[in-house]
């Protein structure tokens, strides 16, 4: 776009985040169903739409420095757009909250399979999740 409006700054700022709320449920389902690959495929994708949307919101500054268009359209854009940042950040705190749970879970399992050391540094005898006699 050669000459950008606040208006066209705001709608393409709000589609950049549309994106982003899209991106967080897929990153929800990659996580539900530890798809590693996928994670690390969404979060890609995410990166590239934060680097868009910093050169988006450097447009908007100088815009806003140098036009005083204020009028009904930019309001309006401006409330749908926090609405929509609002659910992007619940959504990044549902996931971070998944992840959380899906560290104390592996950190769980790891330690089933580690023996603790006892006193005076010799493994202590407990149940172990495996017969390692053949």
């Amino acid at each position: 776009m050669a000459e950008w409006t606040l208006s066209s700054i705001l709608s393409e700022i709000g589609s950049a985040v549309d994106g982003l709320i899209e991106l967080a449920d897929r990153k929800t389902d990659a996580i539900v169903n530890g798809d590693i690959e996928r994670l690390n495929e969404v979060t890609a994708q995410e990166e590239q739409i934060s680097r868009a949307l910093a050169a988006l919101e450097e447009e908007r500054l100088r815009l806003m420095g140098s036009a005083g268009q204020e009028d009904a359209e930019v309001e309006g854009l401006r409330r749908l757009l926090r609405d929509k940042v609002s659910k992007l950040k619940l959504l990044n705190e549902r996931n971070q909250e998944l992840l959380k749970q899906a560290l104390r879970i592996v950190e769980f399992e790891l330690k089933l399979f580690m023996p603790q050391m006892a006193y005076g540094g010799a493994p202590a005898k407990g149940p172990v999740v495996f017969d390692h006699k053949v």
